[in-house]
């Protein structure tokens, strides 16, 4: 299969998840173009914050959680849990530690697929914890994920587990939704075709 791009991101529009399924052709995130995409996004991330001439190191993407973190933090200095669902190899708490003061007290833990967790625990800043499933024992005082809930099929299901933890917030970034009507089209992701909610 061709790595060429057709130029289309979006094909069809769907009722439901299992629909889109069938027109899908995709290890999601588990790609092995996924994994080196994630991997170049972390190294070129502490490539800029190395370079003193970068006056302040943004993310990859879109990303609210160093500003709601330090905020909360200002009113709580006992707000120091993140559970970043969908966390890829941990950037964001690299960010988080780059924009915050030294002493800062974070405690950063990611969900993601085991394939992920294994190249992650690789790379990433040692005092990361990696999981593949939500686990009852991390007490989170944040929930956070970054364009990651449009790729499950059931996301209401991970916002029902985010609630049971019981955290002071749930962060949301790059999540398309809004008053519309659901639907479910086929994202084209080089030679991937995945799933994707509205």
């Amino acid at each position: 299969m061709s790595d060429r791009w057709n130029g289309i991101i979006w094909e069809g529009v769907y009722k439901s998840w299992s629909d889109a399924s069938k027109s899908a052709s995709s290890p999601g995130f588990d790609s092995g173009r996924w994994l080196n995409v994630s991997k170049a996004k972390l190294l070129e991330f502490r490539k800029k914050t190395a370079d003193y001439t970068c006056v302040s190191p943004t993310s990859n993407r879109d990303c609210t959680l160093p500003k709601v973190f330090s905020t909360a933090q200002c009113f709580d200095k006992n707000f120091k849990t993140i559970l970043d669902f969908g966390g890829g190899f941990g950037t964001h708490y690299e960010l988080i530690k780059h924009c915050l003061k030294e002493e800062t007290n974070i405690e950063y833990h990611v969900i993601e697929t085991e394939k992920n967790v294994e190249e992650a625990v690789k790379w990433s800043d040692s005092e990361v914890r990696f999981h593949s499933e939500i686990n009852s024992s991390i007490k989170p005082d944040i929930c956070y994920s970054n364009s990651v809930l449009q790729y499950m099929a059931d996301w209401k299901d991970v916002i029902k587990k985010f609630v049971a933890l019981e955290p002071k917030l749930i962060l949301l970034d790059d999540f398309p939704g809004g008053d519309i009507q659901e639907f479910v089209s086929i994202q084209n992701y080089y030679e991937h075709k995945m799933p994707c909610w509205f």
